[in-house]
């Protein structure tokens, strides 16, 4: 038995890889500009994707216990764990050492379980209202996450085979998480008298900036190939928001023109974020990680 899962489940990848690159191929015209170097100047873009294994969840509180605990969107509430993530890039070079960058990820998730296991509250953050979900209830969860990632890079050293790059940024999440069904809404502050709606909709959304620093670096093999990567992390408390993040990517790249190059590699990205507001707090995490593949044109 083990023997088979482990053939599937690599079929699976596979297969979702050969997806992305007849995808990739199909809109040759663009590119991953993350391996720009210091010899290269001008405008480049980005487009990508990888095959994302997500882990999210959510700080709720168990009812019966009166205590908090962290509910994991992909085990409880059933969205999918494991699915394809667009990404795009737009990059500047001004000279030999200083640019800019721009690039955007997204992932739209919606799922239903239709017998919840673990009964919780949640409050809104933005409104104060305290919902109560029961045991067995039956949920829609939607769970949308948009990432946008700017910033400048320095090249403060370059070798002969080897450049080194300091990256100076922000990370700008937006979050929307919704619960559609069988939710009950608090009527007092001890949620002892609950209005309970089949059709509620308790929905929430929140932009979360962070700032960060990070490293990028890439070796050459040859005329051809290369490798590639960079990692970015922070920790800040900024007003009514804290969060950390890291931001990790690896990969092997091979030009196949003077303009054009391909790179696989694989990505890592973690955020936890916390929103204390005078009604309520939000404290949520969200992360994903997996293979990748992208093609870079540079103009």
């Amino acid at each position: 038995m083990k023997t088979t899962y482990g053939v599937g489940k690599a079929r699976t990848v596979t297969g979702a890889l050969l997806r992305l690159g007849a995808l990739l191929l199909s809109t040759v015209s663009l590119g991953s500009a993350q391996i720009a170097h210091a010899e290269q100047q001008g405008f480049s873009v980005t487009l990508g994707g990888f095959y994302a294994n997500s882990d999210s969840g959510i700080v709720v509180q168990n009812p019966d216990l009166g205590k908090d605990f962290t509910l994991d969107f992909e085990n409880d509430l059933a969205l999918v764990e494991k699915d394809l993530l667009p990404t795009l890039e737009l990059a500047y070079w001004f000279n030999e050492d200083h640019g800019v960058y721009l690039d955007w990820k997204r992932l739209d998730r919606e799922a239903r379980n239709r017998s919840i296991s673990k009964p919780y509250e949640y409050t809104e953050v933005n409104s104060g209202q305290t919902y109560l979900v029961q045991a067995g209830a039956d949920i829609s969860t939607i769970f949308n996450v948009d990432i946008l990632r700017l910033g400048y890079r320095y090249n403060f050293y370059s070798g002969e085979d080897v450049d080194l790059t300091l990256l100076a940024g922000l990370h700008i999440m937006w979050l929307k998480l919704q619960f559609v069904g069988e939710i009950g809404a608090c009527v007092d502050d001890e949620c002892q008298v609950v209005d309970v709606n089949p059709k509620s909709d308790a929905l929430t959304e929140v932009t979360a900036p962070l700032p960060d620093l990070g490293l990028q670096g890439r070796y050459r093999i040859n005329d051809r190939w290369s490798l590639s990567g960079w990692a970015q992390y922070f920790y800040v408390s900024l007003g009514d928001t804290k969060g950390q993040l890291f931001d990790f990517s690896a990969g092997v790249n091979y030009q196949l023109s003077d303009s054009l190059d391909v790179e696989l590699g694989y990505k890592y990205y973690k955020i936890d974020v916390e929103v204390e507001k005078d009604l309520a707090d939000f404290d949520i995490y969200y992360g994903f990680k997996g293979p990748a593949l992208s093609l870079t044109y540079q103009f």
